[in-house]
This record gives structure tokens, C-alpha cells and sequence, in this order.
């Protein structure tokens, strides 16, 4: 009974590709993952450390949340790098889900150069004192 539970509420879509991602994303980020916490809510909050953005700047350390209640969170993982597309909650904060194009940075070599021909470099990142949302 319990797979049956998990499959009805499995995550289903298709990855997509660089152009359809990056038009979707509010802002598209190299990060490294500091910290993953479990949120009551059902949440996973990953602190990361950010390298390079492309549509809008971050601050240099951010949160990225993601749910794991619909089964469509996006694995992230302590220790390790990611190109992530995110976008922007009501309350300005930063989340991103499976189906949205994130790859691990050891596999994002193809993004990362379509990147480099296609998407709006941001500055590196704002400090602290500064808001975490410009240039839209």
C-alpha cells in the first residue's frame, strides 16, 4: 500500500532544456552547498555559498528552500557544488524543485557554457547589507 502512496504522489515532468530553464528562473546560480536543514514544514532549507549568477545578484551566502511534500524536492547536497535555476516566493525567498533544469556542477559543463554565449552575468554577489532580489 505504501508504494502505491508514493507513486500516486510521484513528481512527473520532464527536465528542461537550457533556453526553456534559464527563461523560467528569476535568477540562475553556481553555488556550493554549506548546509542542508529539515524544516517542520515539511521543507529542506540548504545553506549555500554563491559563485556566479546570471539574471540577478545574490548575496554571497544564501537559503534555497525546497518542499518534500509533493515529492518534486530537489536533492541537494552538503559539500557539493550545483547550477541551480531558482525563482522567488510571495515572501522573497529563494526555492527551486526537480524539473527545473539544477544539474550538479560536474555535470553542468554544457549549461555552463550556453551560459557563458546566452545568459546576463550578474555581479558576483551583494554584500550582506544589501537585499538578496535586484534587477528585475
Amino acid at each position: 500500500m505504501a508504494l502505491f502512496a508514493n507513486s500516486a504522489f510521484a513528481c512527473r515532468c520532464s527536465e528542461p532544456g537550457a533556453q526553456h530553464a534559464y527563461a523560467n528562473a528569476d535568477v540562475v546560480a553556481l553555488v556550493r552547498i554549506k548546509t542542508v536543514d529539515v524544516l517542520p514544514e515539511g521543507l529542506f532549507r540548504a545553506h549555500a555559498e554563491v559563485d556566479r549568477t546570471w539574471k540577478s545578484s545574490l548575496t554571497k551566502t544564501v537559503d534555497i528552500d525546497t518542499s518534500s511534500l509533493d515529492n518534486c524536492e530537489y536533492r541537494l547536497q552538503e559539500g557539493k557544488g550545483f547550477l541551480l535555476y531558482l525563482k522567488f516566493d510571495d515572501q522573497g525567498k529563494l526555492n527551486t524543485y526537480r524539473c527545473w533544469g539544477n544539474l550538479q556542477k560536474s555535470n553542468a559543463g554544457e549549461r555552463l557554457k550556453w551560459l557563458k554565449r546566452h545568459g546576463k552575468a550578474r555581479r558576483r554577489s551583494l554584500d550582506s547589507s544589501q537585499e538578496s532580489r535586484t534587477d528585475f
